[in-house]
């Protein structure tokens, strides 16, 4: 018998001897966790097939426009969706980056595109329809007139 059986039987017995009701909680948070990470990888999907790259690039290192684009609206995506409840330090995770502050800095330069439409708001209503969310008015985490540039500057 292969370890992968033995395993399983164990597990079998430990869940087993749970109440119903604690059964029924393991159930569910597990049911949870599968449609969480279903949702994420079809954020990641998405965000790939559409712009048309693949998605071991987007976890790379590399610094091409396109490639930190579809990194910047994956970790968007991922801060955005209400169901999923991740942390920012958890959506770093999920994208291969340091920390949570480029989750936030991510999230600043997608509201900004939709703020000020440029080249590649397009790209970010045509996924955002795509994953069935709602756009929401776009806000600035700051208020520092210095950093916020009128449209004509883009």
């Amino acid at each position: 018998m292969s370890e992968y059986s033995i395993n399983m039987k164990e597990i079998i017995k430990q869940i087993n001897l749970l109440s119903r009701k604690e059964q029924d909680q393991l159930l569910e948070l597990l049911f949870r966790q599968r449609q969480q990470y279903q949702t994420i990888n079809l954020i990641k999907k998405t965000v790939c097939v559409y712009l048309q790259i693949p998605l071991k690039h987007v976890f790379s290192k590399t610094r091409k426009e396109k490639v930190v684009f579809a990194r910047h609206l994956i970790l968007y995506f991922l801060f955005k969706h209400s169901e999923l409840k991740l942390s920012l330090g958890q959506i770093a995770a999920i994208v291969n980056i340091k920390t949570h502050a480029d989750v936030i800095h991510a999230c600043k330069k997608i509201e900004k595109i939709l703020f000020i439409k440029n080249k590649y708001t397009g790209s970010v209503i045509a996924i955002t329809q795509r994953l069935n969310f709602t756009l929401e008015e776009a806000m600035y985490f700051t208020t520092d007139e210095k950093i916020v540039k009128s449209r004509s500057d883009y």
